[in-house]
């Protein structure tokens, strides 16, 4: 568990720890507003990492990068679930 002193406390809290979240995250960070993620799993990718062995993204590579971290070059078009849970924790 985590204890916050009250001069620590954040402007944003953020459940959950998805691709969505982290891009919200990144925006805080450039606004300047001190943010905390909380994640039910271990480790930021772990929800992907347990899916099935299989799974890729259904939208083209292009369509999906973070707003201030854009995908390798020569990924694939359609990115393998563990590379994008590896991205994740990047």
């Amino acid at each position: 568990m985590l204890f916050l002193s009250n001069s620590a406390q954040p402007t944003v809290m953020i459940i959950g720890a998805g691709q969505s979240v982290l891009m919200l995250a990144a925006c805080s960070k450039l606004l300047g507003l001190s943010t905390l993620i909380v994640n039910k799993n271990q480790q930021t990718g772990d929800s992907w990492q347990k899916r099935y062995h299989s799974l890729c993204l259904h939208n083209p590579i292009w369509a999906d990068h973070f707003p201030y971290m854009s995908y390798p070059d020569n990924w694939p078009i359609y990115i393998p679930k563990d590379k994008l849970a590896g991205w994740f924790e990047y």
